[in-house]
């Protein structure tokens, strides 16, 4: 027996918004001894995520990582959308940067998607791709995502400050081939935090 029957049979239910009906059918298929694929999951975290079952869809979330399926950008945004409509920030946030350690580009992708939209990623945004950026040694990424940050006049929280003094204390300890793109990384870093520092006249003590 295969599970795809009913993985179209729990993405209808789901459309349909009968949850009842399509967690019925993912109990049977379990007991039937069937063994769910990514887009058995993917389909019931979509669809509860949809219905505002959220509990439900990251418990699900957690047994497909448990299972050895890794979650697909759609999955995660899913996720993170629905976290977002019920104000829960703070587990939206962990979900994007757990994404970011494993899926950079699709994080890429979603920060792009933000700003072409008209919203304007939020600061832990920011802080979570510098930080993956730094963790694969992608200056020039650094480097681009920070001239975007200026652009677009992002406020400085105190984590992301730390974050970039950290990234212009780092680039001058890595080899001098690479100076002219280390050296603007840690002059667009300083620049953040001038201003960020300039209202409360702490800027006047410059180095």
């Amino acid at each position: 027996m295969d599970v795809a029957p009913y993985t179209v049979l729990i993405g209808a239910y789901l459309k349909a918004g009968n949850v009842k009906k399509a967690m019925n059918l993912w109990r049977e298929l379990l007991e039937l001894g069937l063994v769910p694929d990514s887009r058995a999951y993917s389909a019931m975290i979509d669809g509860l995520c949809r219905c505002n079952f959220i509990n439900i869809a990251k418990g699900i979330f957690t047994k497909m990582r448990t299972h050895g399926h890794t979650p697909t950008s759609f999955d995660y945004n899913n996720l993170m959308a629905a976290l977002c409509q019920e104000s829960s920030l703070e587990q939206a946030r962990a979900m994007f940067r757990d994404m970011v350690n494993g899926l950079m580009e699709e994080a890429k992708s979603i920060f792009e998607r933000m700003t072409k939209s008209g919203f304007p990623p939020s600061v832990f945004v920011y802080d979570s791709l510098l930080k993956g950026f730094k963790a694969e040694g992608k200056t020039e990424e650094i480097l681009n995502l920070l001239h975007k940050m200026a652009d677009a006049g992002v406020l400085l929280d105190a984590e992301l400050t730390s974050t970039i003094l950290t990234l212009a204390a780092l680039s001058w300890s890595v080899e001098h081939e690479h100076f002219e793109g280390i050296q603007a990384t840690t002059t667009m870093a300083m620049k953040l935090c001038y201003r960020l520092l300039r209202p409360t006249g702490l800027s006047e003590l410059e180095c």
